[in-house]
C-alpha cells in the first residue's frame, strides 16, 4: 500500500501555513494519525464506524507547531463536567478521531467545527473518503488501516489558538453532516502553572546567602559595598531582604526549563563582570547571559512602565517579572489574568505562593520581558544602560533623534524608543537612583543630558555598561561628579555593537569651532555644555569636567584664564577624563584651551573659547 500525505492548513477561504508559535488569527487543519486510546464504540452513522478519541494541545514551550507531528501532543484531560481546560499559550488545540476501514463508502465525509466564546464559528475543516483515499483540501492519503494488523485509521481536526479569545470553546464533530459529539474547552488567561516551581526568597535554603556584596554599615545601617572604609559594624544583605527580583527571574528561567535557584544565580551574577552595578542593582540583561552559561538559550525583550503589552506578552513569551511595588519595590512572577480578567495571577517570591495583584493594590509599576528558547531576539541585548547615582534626572536622545528620560527644568518626560526604560533600580539599589535603559540600541552616538535636582551644590556618580547580543560587554564608572540646582551636565556615549571596545564615553558638548568634526572630538566637555556659561554672584569657582580624546597628543596641551597660564592645573592623558576647579572671578571668564592630534593623514589642533560670566 502506497500512502501520500502532504500537509494542508486550511482557513474557510484560503490555505494558511500555521508553522509558527504564536497566532491572533485561528487557522483550521486536518492531519492523520495511526494512535489510538480506546476501543470502539458503535456510533456508526451511515457507513463506517467513528469515535471521537481524545483531545490534545501543543504547548508553546514544545516549540514550532508541526501538524505532522500531531501524535507527540500531550493529551488534555476532562474535569469532572466532561469539558477540558487548555492554555492561552497553546498553540493549537486538536480533537482526535478513529474510523474503522469496514464498511467505509465513497463520498464519506467528517467535519469539525470550532466555535469561540462569543459564540462566532471559526469554520468548519472537513475530511471526504472518495474512491480509497482520504481528502482535506490539497492534502490526501490513500488506503485505509494497515490490513491485516489494523483496521482503523486516526485524525485529528486541530485549530491554531495562541492568544487567541480566552474562555469556552465548543467544538462539534460530525460525521456525514451530523453531529456525534461535542465537546467544550475552557482557554484560561493563563500559562499552565503546574508549570511555575513556587520559588520563595525566604527559602531556608538560601534565605541568608548575601546578596550581591553589600551591607548595612554603621548606626544607620546604611546599604553600601561592604569593602566601603564607612562600612563599620556590618551585616551582610540576604537575598530574604532583597532578593525579590532575582527570585522572580529564577522562576521565569525554570519555567523556560534553565535550571536555577535564587543561591545559584546569585552566586553567579557576583562573580561574573557587571552581574550587579555599583549601587547594587541587578543587572537583568545578564539573565540571558546564565542561561547561555549553562547551554541555554534565552531572550530579552524590553522594559516598559505599562502592563498594556503584558497579557499578550505572557501568551506569547510566557511569565514575566513585574513591579508590583515602587516604594519599596516588590518584584512578582505574573502568568496570567485571573478569571474574572480583573487582576494579574501572581507567584509572590515573597512565600512563593500563587495569589493575585489585589494583594498589592493591582498596581503594575514595570514589566521586564523575557522569552523562552523558541523565540530568538537576541538583537535586543545590544543595550545600553546609563546608572546616575543621586541626586541628578536625566534623558538622552538616541542616533535617530527619540528621546528617553525625564526633563526636570521642562517638567517633561520622554519615552520615544520602544522596549527602554527610565526609572529606579531593580533587585536592590538606592530607591534615588535613575537608570536609562536602551533596548535593541542601534550603532552611533547618544547624547545624554544629566540635571541636578538637589537643594545645594553636591556631588553624583555615573556608570555606563553596554553589551551586545554576542555577550561582549564594557562598563565606564565615573565618580564624585559635581552638581546642583539645575545644573546641566552633558555626556556622549559612542555605541558600537560591532566591536563593543571602540564604544566610548566623552563630553556631550564640543566646545565648537573646528572643521572637521572628528578635530573638535581631542576636547570635549560634560560641564560646561555650552561656550558660554552664567554664574550666580559670588561664584568663586567652576568644576569644569574635560574629556581627553584617544587621538591627542598631550604635550601639546595648553590652557588661559583672562591670558593666565592654567595648564598645570590639567592632567591630560589620553581617553580619560578629570574635573578642574577653575579659579573665577566676578564678571567675565574667558578660558582657552587647546591641544595637537593625530587625524588619519594629518595633526590637527581644537581650541576651544569658553566663557563663564559671574553676576
Amino acid at each position: 500500500m502506497v500512502k501520500k500525505n502532504v500537509m494542508i492548513y486550511l482557513t474557510i477561504s484560503f490555505l494558511l501555513s500555521i508553522c509558527v508559535c504564536s497566532s491572533s488569527e485561528e487557522s483550521l487543519g486536518v492531519a492523520i494519525g495511526s494512535k489510538h486510546f480506546s476501543d470502539f464504540e458503535d456510533n456508526r452513522v451511515e457507513n463506517a464506524y467513528t469515535k471521537f478519541d481524545y483531545m490534545w494541545h501543543w504547548p508553546a514551550e514544545y516549540g514550532d507547531f508541526d501538524a505532522d507531528y500531531w501524535q507527540l501532543a500531550p493529551s488534555l484531560q476532562s474535569g469532572s463536567d466532561g469539558s477540558y481546560t487548555a492554555s492561552f499559550r497553546d498553540v493549537a488545540i486538536g480533537a482526535a478521531i478513529t474510523i474503522q476501514c469496514n464498511g467505509l463508502e465513497s463520498g464519506e465525509s467528517w467535519g469539525a467545527t470550532w466555535i469561540k466564546p462569543d459564540g462566532q464559528s471559526i469554520g468548519t475543516s472537513t475530511l471526504t473518503y472518495l474512491n480509497g483515499c482520504f481528502y482535506a483540501g490539497f492534502w490526501y492519503t490513500c488506503g485505509c488501516g494497515w490490513p491485516p494488523y489494523m483496521d482503523w485509521e486516526t485524525f485529528t481536526f486541530y485549530i491554531t489558538t495562541q492568544c487567541s479569545d480566552t474562555g469556552l470553546w465548543r467544538v462539534d464533530l460530525d460525521h456525514n453532516g451530523v453531529v456525534y459529539a461535542t465537546k467544550y474547552i475552557n482557554i484560561l488567561p493563563q500559562v499552565d502553572d503546574t508549570k511555575l516551581l513556587g520559588l520563595s526568597q525566604n527559602d531556608s535554603r538560601w534565605a541568608c546567602d548575601a546578596y550581591d556584596h553589600k551591607c548595612h554599615c554603621g548606626a544607620d545601617q546604611i546599604i553600601m559595598p561592604c569593602t566601603s572604609p564607612d562600612c563599620i559594624n556590618s551585616t551582610p544583605v540576604t537575598i530574604a531582604e532583597l532578593g525579590c527580583a532575582l527570585t522572580s527571574f529564577c522562576e521565569i528561567l525554570n519555567y523556560h526549563g534553565v535550571a536555577a535557584t535564587p543561591k545559584t544565580l546569585n552566586d553567579w551574577l557576583k562573580s561574573t563582570s557587571n552581574g550587579y552595578f555599583a549601587d547594587g542593582k541587578l543587572n537583568y540583561l545578564k539573565i540571558p547571559d546564565y542561561a547561555a552559561s549553562i547551554g541555554k538559550s534565552i531572550g530579552y525583550e524590553g522594559i516598559v512602565h505599562t502592563d498594556s503589552y503584558l497579557l499578550n506578552d505572557i501568551c506569547t513569551y510566557g511569565p514575566q517579572a513585574i513591579e508590583v511595588q515602587g516604594n519599596p519595590n516588590h518584584w512578582a512572577t505574573a502568568y496570567g489574568k485571573d478569571l474574572s480578567m480583573s487582576s494579574w495571577g501572581i507567584v509572590d517570591p515573597i512565600d512563593g505562593q500563587k495569589k493575585t495583584t489585589d494583594a498589592y493594590g493591582n498596581n503594575v509599576c514595570r514589566v521586564i520581558s523575557f522569552c523562552g528558547p523558541q523565540f530568538n531576539f537576541t538583537d535586543k541585548l545590544n543595550a545600553i544602560s546609563f546608572g546616575f547615582y543621586c541626586p541628578v534626572e536625566a534623558y538622552l536622545v538616541d542616533p535617530k533623534g527619540r528621546k528617553m528620560g525625564f526633563d526636570p527644568i521642562a517638567n517633561k518626560n520622554y519615552n520615544e524608543i520602544p522596549y527602554s526604560s527610565y526609572g529606579g533600580p531593580v533587585g536592590g539599589g538606592n530607591l534615588d537612583d535613575k537608570f536609562l535603559d536602551v533596548i535593541g540600541a542601534v550603532n552611533g552616538d547618544y547624547v545624554v543630558t544629566v540635571v541636578g535636582t538637589g537643594t545645594t551644590q553636591s556631588k553624583y556618580a555615573m556608570e555606563v555598561y553596554a553589551r551586545t547580543s554576542s555577550f561582549t560587554e564594557v562598563n565606564n564608572f565615573m565618580d564624585n561628579i559635581s552638581t546642583g540646582p539645575n545644573v546641566v551636565n552633558k555626556f556622549l556615549f559612542h555605541y558600537d555593537s560591532s566591536n563593543i571596545q571602540n564604544s566610548s564615553l566623552s563630553g556631550g558638548f564640543d566646545g565648537g569651532g573646528q572643521r572637521p568634526k572628528d578635530v573638535n572630538k581631542f576636547l570635549t566637555y560634560a560641564n560646561p555644555s555650552d561656550s558660554q556659561t552664567e554664574l550666580p554672584s559670588g561664584t568663586t569657582t567652576f568644576p569644569l569636567m574635560i574629556f581627553y580624546g584617544k587621538d591627542i597628543i598631550t604635550s601639546t596641551f595648553k590652557a588661559s584664564l583672562n591670558s593666565v597660564d592654567l595648564t598645570s592645573l590639567f592632567h591630560p592623558k589620553v581617553g580619560t577624563y578629570e574635573t578642574v576647579n577653575l579659579p573665577i572671578s566676578s564678571g567675565r571668564n574667558v578660558l582657552i584651551l587647546s591641544v595637537d592630534g593625530n587625524l588619519p593623514n594629518r595633526i590637527a589642533t581644537d581650541t576651544d573659547r569658553l566663557v563663564f560670566i559671574v553676576k
